[in-house]
């Protein structure tokens, strides 16, 4: 396969995001409230547009990761 074909899927997903497991959703509100976690970048991508937790449901998006992954597919 190209390497275009196989990285495209995961750029569509993280462009327009994708649905939340209530499983995603406890990792992600744990690591954003335990407090050992300083990592500004994580905040930052992992913080839920409008504030508050995560819920089973919500849509995640990660236009970020999709920029850096269509320039490794191009």
């Amino acid at each position: 396969l190209k390497w275009a074909d196989v990285v495209m899927p995961a750029v569509k997903l993280a462009e327009e995001g994708f649905t939340v497991t209530e499983a995603l959703a406890s990792s992600i509100n744990r690591v954003m409230t335990d407090g050992k976690t300083t990592n500004a970048e994580f905040k930052r991508l992992f913080d839920r547009p409008g504030g508050g937790p995560w819920t089973a449901g919500d849509k995640l998006v990660l236009k970020d990761l999709g920029k850096t992954l269509r320039l490794i597919a191009e």
